[in-house]
């Protein structure tokens, strides 16, 4: 790809956007399909950055002695559209398998409110003894295995979650949104920032999947704007306040940080994901060879505490293994990204087969659960993994699992925890008329799928 120019890159990425979007706008009749969220990430991590790139932006150096290249970015680009165009792939199929498979109504296991309330109990209880003891906790520890351990440190996360559990079973009463803002504050002085945003995309979903209006969601447009502004500035904003400066000062050198930052001739790394996906991939060329399928070992080894065994492989040891000291990815806390984690194991064809695979799994999951009660496990959990899909593309695929079960435990153990032990009877969605779905007024209503 060496003969393409920033030109070129940009009119594939172009064609590739206007050609998913066509599809979906066949194939996801409401927000609540993962297409526009594949979509939305393609264009902020992809195409905003090629046309940076194009406007005279450098690419990623930081403080590498070997920094990313023009070229390396045009190949990622490309790679990245690749992804794009199977992850669109994997949305026809899914739809066109459920199809000719005409499924029988599905049976609805809705949620215990009593359980709901006892796991929201349990994770705040759970999240409040981290919150409480996590950094005296690391003071002891520093340098050690513990200090290394991630599992004390996710319990922080999780009387957001907590929180998010009370509005699956009670909605959005106001008494509950203050205390939801009170906690979500809490959490973000003490965890990283997705601690905080996935929550708050999870709750603008959640409401936008109980509207009975097929007026436009303007609330979900505000709740994705409102977690992106909060985003941009909140690490800098939480620094300067555990710094000691005013809430005030630090809300304005906050928003003077990020709006320098996004003016900065290279910019910030929280505009440079494509950047990380080109250097993995050309660490993997250096590398020689592909893992097969690899990366995920660490999953296998996760559970057993960093205490017991040190040497234990990191969730990214892949990335570890691969960096050189010209271009040290990992001590700068970046990620390879999907496609760049699909081609580590199986160069083009794995980006393909890695998102062809998630795009085909979030669709079929969606197609699924539509038919389904708004209140069912089912929808507690697809309704988490859309609202953590930034961090599956962002990080790759072994977050997938990582975090509904680490990081939202309360969530994700919540949602098995209805399948392995059923409330009560099961309930068949209502064997209504089928009728295409053109907005999200309805409710555990059948649908035809065209």
């Amino acid at each position: 790809m060496d003969e393409l120019t920033l030109r070129s890159a940009l009119a594939i990425d172009a064609f590739t956007v206007v050609i998913c979007l066509v599809i979906a706008i066949k194939e996801a009749r409401t927000p609540l399909h993962p297409a526009w969220t594949f979509l939305g990430l393609h264009l902020y991590i992809v195409t905003f950055r090629l046309v940076q790139l194009y406007a005279g932006a450098i690419p990623l150096k930081v403080g590498f002695a070997w920094p990313v290249s023009v070229s390396e970015m045009i190949r990622a680009g490309v790679a990245s559209d690749i992804g794009l165009l199977a992850i669109a792939a994997g949305w026809i199929v899914a739809r066109v398998k459920l199809r000719r498979s005409r499924p029988a109504p599905p049976k609805v296991v809705v949620v215990s409110k009593l359980r709901i309330l006892l796991g929201a109990a349990l994770a705040m209880a759970g999240g409040a003894f981290g919150l409480l003891t996590v950094r005296r906790f690391e003071r002891g520890v520093t340098n050690t295995s513990w200090d290394q351990t991630g599992y004390l440190f996710a319990t922080t996360s999780w009387p957001a979650w907590s929180m998010c559990l009370l509005h699956f079973i009670y909605g959005f009463p106001i008494l509950l949104l203050i205390v939801t803002l009170g906690v979500f504050i809490v959490v973000g002085f003490t965890n990283a920032r997705f601690a905080v945003i996935i929550p708050m995309i999870f709750l603008t979903l959640l409401w936008l999947s109980r509207r009975r209006s097929s007026k436009f969601p303007f609330v979900l447009v505000a709740g994705i704007l409102a977690a992106f502004l909060v985003w941009l500035p909140m690490k800098p904003f939480v620094k300067m306040v555990k710094g000691g400066s005013g809430a005030t000062d630090s809300a304005v050198e906050a928003i003077r940080f990020t709006y320098a930052e996004f003016n900065k001739e290279e910019g910030s790394l929280d505009q440079q994901f494509l950047d990380m996906v080109a250097a993995t991939m050309t660490l993997s060329d250096v590398h020689g060879s592909w893992y097969w399928g690899g990366t995920i070992l660490p999953l296998f080894t996760s559970p057993v505490p960093r205490i017991l065994w040190p040497e234990k492989p990191k969730m990214n040891q892949y990335q570890v293994d691969l960096q050189v000291p010209s271009r040290n990815m990992t001590d700068y806390g970046m990620t390879a990204g999907l496609v760049a984690e699909g081609y580590v194991n199986f160069g083009y064809a794995g980006v393909v087969l890695y998102c062809f695979g998630v795009g085909f799994a979030f669709a079929w999951a969606y197609w699924k659960v539509a038919r389904s009660d708004r209140r069912s496990a089912s929808w507690l959990l697809y309704l988490f993994c859309l609202a953590s899909a930034a961090q599956l593309y962002r990080d790759g695929l072994i977050s997938g699992v990582w975090f509904p079960f680490v990081y939202a435990a309360p969530i994700g153990f919540m949602a098995i925890s209805h399948w392995i032990w059923k409330p009560g009877r099961l309930r068949e969605a209502p064997m209504v008329k089928p009728t295409v779905v053109k907005s999200a007024e309805y409710v555990g209503q059948g649908l035809q799928i065209e």
